[in-house]
């Protein structure tokens, strides 16, 4: 039995098309698994500026509340003055 199983290894190992199918495999499994993880690392990414983006808004409406001027606000958040006058509205 496991010589059955070495000889069709070796005979596999002979075998030109399997293995360039075999390598043509690993590397597309690479490549989708490296497609993975910066689709993965782009979307953490673009979470964490959303995050912060939605942190920087609200902090904005608490100080318009404290009926700070728009300047001040966007001084202080990073905001621009449109955008603060949008969130006024």
């Amino acid at each position: 039995e496991d010589l059955k199983i070495i000889e069709k290894l070796e005979e596999l190992a002979m075998n030109e098309a399997f293995l360039f199918d075999y390598d043509h495999e690993r590397v597309m499994k690479k490549t989708e698994n490296s497609i993975r993880e910066e689709s993965y690392e782009k979307g953490l990414t673009k979470g964490i500026e959303e995050g912060s983006h939605q942190e920087k808004v609200e902090i904005a409406k608490n100080l318009l509340k404290m009926k700070m001027i728009p300047q001040d606000i966007a001084n202080a958040t990073g905001l621009s003055i449109e955008e603060i006058e949008s969130i006024q509205k």
